[in-house]
């Protein structure tokens, strides 16, 4: 009887080993999603999700810091990607010098400002 409890305990202790690990496995899972979301949205330029106002409050920290990083770092502005289900037209620019290519991007970008 004394082996038999000895084995139950150790079989307990790696249950409980095994469940700890698959709920924190399952955390690590949630939170990958969570900033997945996060970076998807912010590279559409979409509103970040408000589930519940300590999220809101840890959002809109967030937005104040790359606020005041994107006044520190005007020089290296990025814009966000078109938004969902708009067109987007991939192209290859092959020129034979750096002013042709110049011109061409010049009236690629005024076409773009014109027709978005």
């Amino acid at each position: 009887e004394m082996d038999s409890t000895r084995v139950r305990a150790r079989w307990r202790w790696r249950d409980r080993a095994r469940w700890e690990e698959e709920q924190r496995q399952d955390q690590l899972k949630r939170d990958e999603k969570k900033l997945a979301e996060a970076t998807r949205r912010e590279v559409f330029g979409e509103p970040p999700p408000s589930d519940s106002d300590d999220e809101e409050d840890k959002a809109r920290a967030a937005a104040e810091a790359a606020a005041a990083e994107e006044e520190a770092e005007e020089e290296d502005h990025v814009e966000p990607l078109p938004l969902r289900n708009r067109p987007v037209v991939p192209f290859i620019l092959k020129t034979r010098t750096m002013g042709q290519f110049d011109v061409l991007m010049d009236e690629v970008e005024r076409i773009q400002a014109d027709y978005g």
